[in-house]
């Protein structure tokens, strides 16, 4: 019996050893192996018909109080979804907006707007604008270059895209001017949405293969820092953040968003 109770606590102790303390995102390091916890924080399921157009989660931006979840369903326009972080109610939605696959979100804190990537041919290079209060589409910004996903970073007054064909990031001003191009490293893996603040940018890759996620850590001259663990089996589809709380959302039967914690191994 006591060595049966040693064993256990061996096994205790071992399983406490492996998971590191939690850290924040901005301090990821390379040379570490980390992992990505998450903890469910909100399921918005419309409680009417119209909920067939909100099953599939795509792109999500916050505006530092609310989220905003882009969704699909086939053949249809898309639905957009405004979501209170603070106890997951649904805000407002909206349905058959022509934003194409809404791959992802990005919110500009400056200016107040809300931008989907259309990505969808032949429009590989518009964002999509929409009023954040309404849920109507107001406007377009199309680029010079193909694009999956997009983040902002109000410090820089920069915009990071994921450029299409490939895993590149293209730099941009806070007014789409172009600045700079930097270099990606090409997984093989689905990309997904993507986000970033002071200190790095953040893509999502899928492996479809093997059901796993994954997110590439990069810093603001190109550098790949880490390749972090997303504990999690659903498709990864977007992330964004508040303050030092980082949120991730699963393609899944209605939208599901997640609150992540990041710990070393």
């Amino acid at each position: 019996m006591k060595s049966c109770f040693r064993f256990i606590l061996i096994l205790v102790c071992l399983t406490v050893s492996a998971v590191g303390e939690e850290i924040k995102f901005s301090d990821i390091e390379p040379g570490k192996e980390y992992v990505i916890h998450l903890e469910q924080v909100a399921r918005p399921v419309p409680g009417d018909v119209t909920g067939m157009y909100y099953r599939l989660a795509q792109g999500s931006a916050t505006d530092g109080r609310y989220a905003y979840v882009a969704t699909l369903r086939r053949n249809v326009n898309g639905g957009l979804m405004k979501v209170d972080l603070q106890d997951g109610s649904i805000v407002s939605m909206a349905h058959g907006l022509e934003f194409g696959h809404a791959n992802d979100l990005v919110y500009n804190t400056k200016t107040n707007k809300l931008y989907a990537v259309h990505l969808d041919q032949p429009h590989p290079n518009k964002l999509v604008s929409i009023d954040p209060d309404t849920l109507e589409i107001n406007g377009e910004v199309v680029l010079r270059f193909p694009f999956y996903a997009v983040a902002y970073n109000e410090t820089r007054d920069q915009y990071a895209f994921g450029r299409g064909g490939g895993y590149n990031i293209v730099l941009t001003d806070g007014e789409f001017n172009y600045l700079k191009l930097l270099p990606g490293v090409n997984t093989g893996l689905t990309r997904q949405g993507m986000d970033c603040d002071d200190k790095h940018i953040y893509f999502l890759h899928w492996d479809s293969k093997n059901h796993k996620s994954q997110m590439m850590v990069y810093d603001w001259e190109g550098h790949h820092i880490n390749t972090v663990k997303i504990n999690h089996y659903i498709e990864v589809e977007s992330m964004f953040h508040i303050g030092d709380d980082y949120y991730i959302t699963f393609l899944s039967d209605y939208p599901r968003i997640y609150k992540a914690s990041v710990a070393e191994q």
